[in-house]
């Protein structure tokens, strides 16, 4: 099953969104969280402040001796009552969920509010102050005057009852905010998708009998620009291959035409009528002439197909192109002697990986081209060197040349230079097509340089290995 981009991008645009949001829920409820419990420390800091102001004003020994039992002789009987002496040591009247206790230095309670007599006295008290959580409260220990012990202290059980219920008011917004977004981010991704499924449409209308169509790129998204000029030009090169082979199957269908109607009416005119057998000689001379054509041309054909396919079982092994060179100029000597051709050659070693029978097709090809568009008394230089770290073969003619209109479309196939490439000379268009499939399957490239009725040369490069 293929991937959708479109649940992709709303699986991220989520996963965004949740964290995001998410993570500012989290935030917001840990801060008005943070600031509540803050203030209930602040007001039980005011507490005990007070305690301990209060405590400040008893009497030193009432931090030290119970009043229930007699006074040491010699310590004056303090001018104030007991009562009245505790009744400031109250709290403010701010929170009725406020309690404290203040305990003597041996452990017996001064006065309690909200909080057990027997309780014991706290054993951490410092004179640091040290706020703790006990269950559903929130306490304040601190020591006072006459190393006395005052705890503050207030229930937690109201905020936090109002802190959950905060706490899931958020999760329930959050939660909608990511469902919101969710179902906005699979419209807006729709809406994103839109242009890409136009462009499809418009692709998809596209086909072998309406190659020249295009995607309107002026009508496209920026950002989607790039992309319908790439579909855009993969159609034009799709038409030119389409072109191309209809070209290609016109033009062989047209070559083979030729030999196949000499066939038949050879055939007919032998079987019109008896003949002598010098004349059904002739009629077959004549047929197996025009079947040696047809046969050319079907190899040709055949190697063109093997290009297409980028030759299939093409060998791979090192080759001296010097060597190769050599032999080739070797084997056209004779014929560049009998056309009154003056053959040379300057080779040097090279070394490449390839095909040695596809290569000496190449070169074979071109020394031949080079003395069959030749003048008589004329001349043909092969040469082979290292020019800027590549291998140059050169193969210049003293012929007829060919115009600068033409050389663009040189090697491709059935193409024929008017007057000096025509089907009386014999050629099929077909031969500097499979050359230079042959040079590109070996890595290099091959082109020509032509002074219309100076000469030419063409150029085999290869990078050096």
């Amino acid at each position: 099953m293929g991937k959708s981009i479109r649940l992709r991008l709303v699986g991220w645009y989520t996963a965004v969104l949740v964290g995001v949001v998410g993570g500012y829920a989290g935030l917001l409820y840990y801060e008005v969280r943070r600031t509540r419990f803050a203030e209930v420390d602040s007001q039980l800091a005011t507490a005990a402040g007070t305690l301990d102001a209060s405590l400040k004003l008893f009497p030193p020994h009432e931090f030290t001796e119970n009043w229930s039992k007699p006074l040491p002789k010699g310590v004056p009987v303090p001018p104030l009552t007991r009562s009245q002496i505790y009744s400031v040591l109250a709290l403010p009247e701010t929170s009725p969920e406020l309690y404290f206790a203040v305990w003597r230095r041996d452990g017996s309670m001064m006065k309690g509010v909200g909080v057990p007599a027997e309780a014991p006295k706290p054993a951490d008290a410092g004179p640091a102050w040290n706020f703790v959580t006990k269950g559903t409260s929130r306490e304040v220990t601190v020591l006072g005057p006459g190393q006395s012990v005052i705890v503050a202290g207030r229930s937690t059980e109201r905020l936090q009852a109002e802190m959950r219920r905060y706490g899931w008011q958020t999760g329930f917004a959050a939660v909608l905010v990511i469902t919101l977004g969710i179902v906005g981010g699979w419209i807006l991704s729709r809406r994103i998708l839109r242009p890409i499924e136009s462009i499809a449409t418009s692709a998809s209308k596209i086909g072998a009998k309406n190659l020249s169509e295009r995607i309107d790129t002026e009508g496209v998204d920026l950002e989607l620009q790039g992309l319908a000029r790439v579909l855009n030009e993969t159609f034009q090169r799709l038409q030119e291959a389409f072109d191309r082979q209809a070209r290609f199957t016109a033009d062989a269908s047209h070559e083979l035409r030729t030999p196949l109607a000499i066939l038949r009416s050879q055939a007919e005119l032998a079987l019109s009528k008896p003949r002598q057998s010098e004349e059904y000689r002739k009629a077959l001379e004549s047929s197996l002439r025009a079947a040696d054509r047809m046969t050319a041309l079907v190899e040709r054909l055949l190697v063109l197909a093997r290009a297409d396919a980028g030759f299939p079982g093409l060998a791979k092994e090192s080759i001296d192109l010097g060597e190769l060179v050599g032999e080739t100029v070797a084997e056209f000597e004779s014929i560049a002697h009998q056309r009154q051709i003056t053959l040379s050659s300057e080779v040097q070693l090279a070394v490449i990986h390839g095909d040695p029978d596809a290569l000496a097709q190449v070169f074979s090809n071109l020394v031949a081209n080079a003395i069959q568009y030749n003048r008589p008394g004329g001349s043909v230089r092969v040469t082979l060197a290292m020019e800027a770290g590549e291998i140059v073969l050169r193969v210049s003619d003293t012929g007829l040349g060919i115009k600068p209109a033409d050389q663009g479309q040189l090697f491709e196939r059935f193409y024929r230079v008017e007057k000096s490439r025509n089907r009386t000379a014999g050629g099929s268009g077909l031969g500097l097509a499979i050359c230079k499939s042959i040079i590109e399957a070996h890595g290099g490239i091959i082109g020509v340089e032509s002074v219309p009725d100076v000469g030419s040369t063409f150029w085999v490069k290869w990078p050096s290995s």
